[in-house]
């Protein structure tokens, strides 16, 4: 049987940081557990020091990118570089005299923000009031659409939009549906 304890035990034993008393990112754990097998698995032994070339903004992304990856598997070699390493352009322009330097940086997880929704698609369902106005026009008959509103939208502006809504589909309805 496996016991969550007992591996957040281990955890804090290897990596000091994870106090089995206190809540930790998942992605954060990945991350370490990752790095820790890494520099297990990794065959380099002795890294050598790595100078890289400044950007003179002449030559093609190509071949900065390349001489970057080399550098990186100058020092990282293994199963882990092979699966999970990457690398990404990091661009920066001088706002004085429109020097461009290019870089391009390893990485092996990519954080991304989950997307917020702004909107709410609202069902409706709207029953016309027996013996009103509405009823006879609509025959009686419950009506069902979807409204889209703001997630910061009041009760009153739903109101207005469900009001608009059965005004343009023939409802007969008034501001105080």
């Amino acid at each position: 049987a496996f016991s969550p304890k007992n591996f957040i035990i281990s955890l804090h034993r290897l990596f000091s940081e994870f106090n089995p008393l206190q809540q930790h990112d998942a992605h954060e754990l990945v991350s370490m557990l990752l790095d820790g097998l890494h520099e297990d698995l990794n065959l380099i032994l002795k890294k050598p020091y790595v100078q890289l070339q400044d950007d003179d903004g002449k030559r093609p992304d190509d071949d900065i990118a390349m001489e970057h990856w080399r550098n990186h598997l100058r020092r990282n070699q293994g199963i882990l570089v092979d699966l999970f390493h990457g690398q990404y352009k990091s661009t920066l322009v001088c706002p004085e005299c429109d020097y461009t330097a290019r870089k391009f940086e390893p990485f092996w997880s990519v954080t991304l923000p989950i997307p917020e929704r702004k909107s709410l698609r609202i069902k409706v369902t709207w029953y016309p009031a027996p013996g009103g106005v509405a009823a006879s026009s609509a025959c009686g008959r419950p009506k069902r659409f979807t409204i889209c509103m703001s997630q910061r939208a009041t009760v009153g502006a739903l109101k207005d939009a469900i009001s608009s809504a059965l005004k343009s589909s023939g409802g007969g309805a008034n501001s105080s549906a």
